[in-house]
């Protein structure tokens, strides 16, 4: 449990049962929990002065990935089983971030990407010997190396990256195109033209999943073939088979897509939104069946149009709460928060009955006795009422 303000940022390993937070405040610590039982494993001092605004663990959970936030937007990793801190001595270049990752492949390699910089990261395992009192050992360190990836026009901007487990990066940009780059020799392998600029992308058995302003397109994206040969191949050098068909559709109306995920089950589609909408799609990813591609192999596959209902699970605020008043006698709440949104909400349910964008800075926040009505101080010296 957080001794500071709270928790800002925290992620989670399901195969391995970890579970890390990081905590907000002057010199906050990151706690790391084992699940189920929560028990305490690691308590570290974060590379940051106030606060993490990401946390990455690596896939077989030796390694966790720390973002800073200003002023100092540190990169740093905390090795697991050595329980050492191994600080990278970078920050993000243009003081702005997007998003990061390891390499499910290697845990010795990740990258972290701002909208206008993606940076490719290698932890490298140097040894050497150390001479003691005529006996002789062998020490490790390690060091890291990193090299910016190169875009074709400097003005565009990242909107989404991801791994697959063969190495490959899915790059998305403000252009309507998907390019898949091999993280160890920086090659682009192919680019997949898009109808549209993507904003999240999803990897699956059997599609890559972009997310669009206005819809989500399935596109098809098989595991690389097996071939017999006399060389075996490694799982780098794999690729998997991207191809322009668009297997299904989904129109989305709902609101800009920022973010997308499934869940641990591979059951349902988690959604989140610009303007904090968040939601479900109850459909299962497919699995990858070896013997119905190949009986579908040369035949034309028409495109289908997806028409589950969307589950909504709520509306919330995107930025820090700078105020929150109880409602009289009632079990409603309502809040201020730095994205500008005064919000309503029943306490019991966790719902939003209410949401206004007020299009400026909101600092104070006060109610009526009776909880009927709400006064809503601005940046700019004005007091609205809000008749509840």
């Amino acid at each position: 449990m957080s001794k500071k303000n709270g928790y800002t940022t925290c992620t989670a390993n399901y195969s391995k049962g970890f579970i890390a937070a990081a905590e907000y405040g002057l010199n906050p610590d990151i706690h790391i929990y084992k699940y189920p039982g929560n028990q305490l494993v690691a308590k570290i001092k974060a590379e940051t002065t106030i606060r993490c605004i990401d946390l990455n663990f690596s896939r077989d959970c030796t390694r966790l990935l720390m973002i800073g936030d200003k002023p100092d937007f540190k990169i740093s990793i905390y090795d697991i089983e050595q329980k050492k801190m191994l600080t990278i001595g970078e920050t993000l270049s243009d003081k702005m971030y997007l998003t990061s990752g390891f390499n499910p492949a290697d845990p010795n390699q990740f990258f972290v990407a701002s909208p206008h910089n993606l940076t490719l990261y290698d932890i490298m395992q140097n040894s050497y010997k150390i001479t003691k009192e005529d006996e002789e050992s062998i020490s490790k360190c390690e060091r890291v190396t990193s090299r910016i990836h190169l875009k074709e026009d400097p003005e565009t901007q990242y909107t989404d990256i991801i791994f697959d487990a063969y190495s490959k990066l899915y790059i998305a940009t403000d252009q309507k195109v998907l390019t898949q780059l091999d993280f160890n020799t920086s090659e682009e392998k192919m680019k997949l033209n898009l109808e549209d600029v993507p904003k999240a992308l999803v990897l699956t058995q059997r599609h890559l999943i972009v997310a669009f302003d206005s819809k989500i397109l399935w596109y098809s994206a098989l595991p690389p073939e097996e071939r017999i040969t006399t060389q075996q191949v490694l799982q780098k050098d794999k690729l998997t088979q991207l191809q322009e068909e668009i297997l299904q559709t989904y129109d989305f109306e709902n609101g800009k897509i920022k973010h997308m995920q499934y869940t641990k089950n591979l059951k349902k589609l988690i959604f989140g939104c610009e303007d904090g909408f968040l939601a479900c799609l109850p459909l299962e990813a497919e699995i990858y069946n070896e013997e119905e591609e190949e009986d579908d192999e040369g035949s034309v596959k028409e495109t289908k149009s997806i028409s589950i209902p969307l589950s909504e699970l709520g509306k919330f605020h995107t930025h820090k709460i700078n105020g929150i008043k109880e409602l009289g006698e009632t079990t409603q709440v309502a809040t201020i928060a730095e994205d500008n949104l005064l919000c309503i909400w029943e306490a019991t349910t966790g719902s939003c009955l209410y949401r206004e964008n007020m299009n400026c800075n909101l600092t104070s926040l006060e109610a009526s006795k009776d909880g009927n009505k709400i006064f809503v101080g601005s940046e700019g010296g004005v007091v609205r009422v809000f008749d509840v």
